[in-house]
């Protein structure tokens, strides 16, 4: 997750021809791959930039995007378990509190614990349910907010595919297992794992009416 931005291959710059409609940027001095931008921040050209995270002190990109989507979904998913297992005791010691009792070193423990998890769960919740939507559709955090006056449009896959693209797909299992593909598939999203993430974020699918509404940063 906090992996940098890859540079844009130098075959990209070669196969460029002449009449192209390619982003080209001026503060790197070289052609642009779609769906490129060049972050102030970080000072290159990043492949599929979806924004500059300060906490990260990095950019989120193509090739680090799914350990984004798992810090955002993780974190919600057990704060929103911890928030319904929980429940009864953080009620009971809300009743406490309200009849003028004090609560022991534990009970204060697990109210702050509820507390924290209510706030992750509501918090992170929220943005990781925007990235899973962006993911779905597959767009970008810049694309959702800059290009939607533009023509503009959705990758032309299907959204489970789009959401292979983020996550990334599993070993492929042999012909007569191929019914089982998607399971290894949704356990493989899980795991923390990028190495078979499609597309080398250059050749995107996307309908683009105009190819140079994208040439943005």
């Amino acid at each position: 997750m906090f992996s940098p931005a890859r540079p844009i291959p130098a075959d990209f710059e070669k196969n460029v021809r002449m009449g192209d409609a390619v982003a080209y940027c001026t503060k790197c001095k070289h052609h642009k791959p779609p769906r490129t931008h060049h972050c102030k921040v970080c000072g290159i050209c990043v492949m599929r930039m979806d924004h500059h995270c300060p906490i990260l002190q990095s950019c989120v990109h193509h090739h680090n995007y799914k350990f984004y989507l798992l810090y955002l979904t993780v974190p919600c998913c057990l704060g929103i378990f911890v928030a319904i297992w929980l429940r009864g005791t953080f009620w009971e010691l809300l009743l406490v509190l309200f009849g003028g009792g004090e609560l022991s070193f534990v009970d204060n423990a697990i109210f702050g614990a509820y507390t924290n998890a209510l706030v992750i769960a509501v918090g992170v919740g929220w943005l990781a349910r925007e990235h899973l939507f962006l993911a779905r559709y597959n767009r970008s955090s810049i694309e959702q907010t800059v290009l939607e006056s533009t023509d503009f449009q959705d990758g032309d896959k299907a959204e489970l595919e789009n959401i292979c693209t983020a996550f990334g797909v599993g070993p492929r299992l042999p012909h007569r297992l191929a019914v089982l593909q998607r399971v290894v598939d949704g356990i493989y999203w899980l795991l923390p794992l990028n190495g078979n993430v499609p597309d080398d974020s250059i050749n995107y699918n996307s309908r683009l009416v105009d190819p140079q509404s994208i040439a943005l940063g």
